[in-house]
Formats: structure tokens, sequence, C-alpha cells
């Protein structure tokens, strides 16, 4: 019972096929692609810890623009500290993928406000 597998792979392809002709067509950039790498992972029903290599690319992005962001990659060991929680304290985990869905939104928020601060000076 459920959707046979061709069907998840074709709505998948169709959805890589969009946000590819979205990426080159509409001129989005690398901030935008991060923003959404941190916000499917962190807003997904079902993620587990080790879900978040994903979010491996975006950190890249993010730390290309913003040097200060590798110190968000602390948080990729906060899953330690269910050792001495257990695994009531599996929160934790979403603390690296909310931080840089911040980060992410920060970057995009604080390069519109330069593009803008540019466009005024003209």
């Amino acid at each position: 019972a459920g959707l046979p597998r061709w069907s998840a792979t074709l709505v998948g392809g169709i959805g890589m096929i969009l946000a590819l002709w979205m990426l080159l067509k509409k001129k989005l950039g690398r901030s935008e692609l991060a923003l959404a790498l941190c916000a499917s992972l962190t807003f997904s029903p079902y993620t587990l810890g080790s879900h978040y290599t994903l979010l491996a690319m975006a950190f890249a992005i993010l730390v290309q623009s913003n040097r200060a962001v590798k110190w968000a990659w602390l948080l990729t060991f906060t899953p330690l500290v269910r050792i001495w929680l257990g695994h009531s304290a599996s929160w934790i985990d979403i603390l690296y993928p909310l931080a840089l869905l911040i980060l992410a939104y920060r970057n995009l928020h604080s390069k519109k406000l330069i593009l803008e601060d540019c466009e005024c000076a003209k």
C-alpha cells in the first residue's frame, strides 16, 4: 500500500529540474541555496543526526562569506551530549541546522541590504 517507487523518483526528478532552472534562470545565488538547504533539514518532519551531513554544502557556502561561521561547526558535536544525558536529550541535534539556518538568513539579508544601499547610491 502506497505509491510506487517510480512516482517518487519522477516527482524528485521534476523537483530537481525546477530547482536547477530557478537557480540558473532567476539568477538565484549561493546564499539562497544555503538557506534552502538549511530550511529543508531544519523543518523536515523526519531527520536523523546523520542526515545533517547534507548541510556540508550550506556550511561551505556560508564560511566563504563569513569566516566566523566556522564556529558553528562545533555544534556538530552536540550529539555527544547524549552520552551523559541519555537519549531523552535528542532534541539537542537540532542546534546545528538551526544555527546554520539563522546564519544563512542573516547572510542573505545582509547581502540584500548591501545591494539596496548600492542601488540608492547610484
